[in-house]
Parts: structure tokens; C-alpha cells; sequence
């Protein structure tokens, strides 16, 4: 299977798990749910992630966010995850909050602008 196929199933799977529709003003993924697809399809969570960078970055673009993470040029999308992951494995009191804050928060801590 194409890499871009694997990458749209895994998407479509990993919304299908959420039983609820986001109304506006509320988010899609929890914490906890993301971190559920990392016990789960930890491979699943990767494009949930890069999707987030991206959104985060559109609105860095826009004017209507500034980043705290610096993230290298080195690090994988599969890296990404897997940090995201180990985040919410070591902040479970965090989890209820939402999912794209949460792995801005993540990201952040690991890859902090300015170095540690």
C-alpha cells in the first residue's frame, strides 16, 4: 500500500475511534484520547501530531499564535509522536485537557526554543 494511503487510513481510523463530533468551539481529541491511540495504534498518532504542527503553524503564520517549541530539522514525524506519547504517559493529571494543546505542550518541553 502506498505510504500516503497508509497515512490517510490511519487517519480515518483514528477519527473513526472517537464516537462524538466536535461542536464548534470545542475540541476533537482529548488528552486522554490521544493518549489511548498511543496504548492502542501508537503508529496512529503521529499524523494527529504532524496535523497539529501544521495547524499550529498556520496560525504562527497568521499572526494569532507564537510557538515555544524549536523543533530540529533532524527529528522524524515518528519522533514526534513517540515524544507526545511519553508525555501523556508521565503527565496523566494533563490528559483531560486538549489534545493539540497538549502536544504543543509536549513538543515545548522536549524541544524548547533556545535550548534546554
Amino acid at each position: 500500500m502506498p505510504r500516503w494511503a497508509q497515512i490517510t487510513l490511519t487517519l480515518v481510523l483514528f477519527a473513526a475511534s472517537s464516537s462524538r463530533a466536535p461542536a464548534q468551539g470545542t475540541v476533537f481529541f482529548t488528552g486522554n484520547e490521544v493518549h489511548d491511540g498511543c496504548v492502542k495504534e501508537p503508529d496512529a498518532v503521529t499524523p494527529y501530531v504532524i496535523g497539529v504542527i501544521d495547524g499550529l503553524g498556520a496560525a504562527a503564520a497568521a499572526g494569532k499564535f507564537t510557538s515555544t517549541a524549536c523543533i530540529p530539522a533532524e527529528i522524524t514525524g515518528g519522533q514526534l509522536g513517540e515524544t507526545v506519547c511519553r508525555y501523556l504517559l508521565a503527565n496523566p493529571g494533563e490528559r483531560h485537557k486538549p489534545g493539540g494543546g497538549l502536544v504543543n505542550t509536549a513538543l515545548s518541553a522536549a524541544y524548547p526554543c533556545g535550548g534546554k
